[in-house]
């Protein structure tokens, strides 16, 4: 089975300050992450693959 998750900046921030990154490039085949998330952490992984945010409603109604 494939498995594909979406993180936010706080698991990467986390994972990353004890060196543990590596736990979602291998426990996923993919891991996407929103623009937004890649301009806060400054940083890419190979493994991170930045896509758009699609479902603009959703984002104002989780604004709100």
């Amino acid at each position: 089975m494939t498995m594909n998750a979406v993180s936010d900046s706080a698991c990467l921030i986390g994972l990353e300050r004890i060196d543990r990154l590596d736990i979602l490039a291998e426990s996923f085949e993919t891991v996407f992450i929103p623009l937004a998330v890649k301009n806060e952490l400054g940083y890419s992984c190979d493994w991170l693959i930045v896509k758009p945010v699609q479902n603009n409603v959703m984002i104002k109604i989780l604004e709100a």
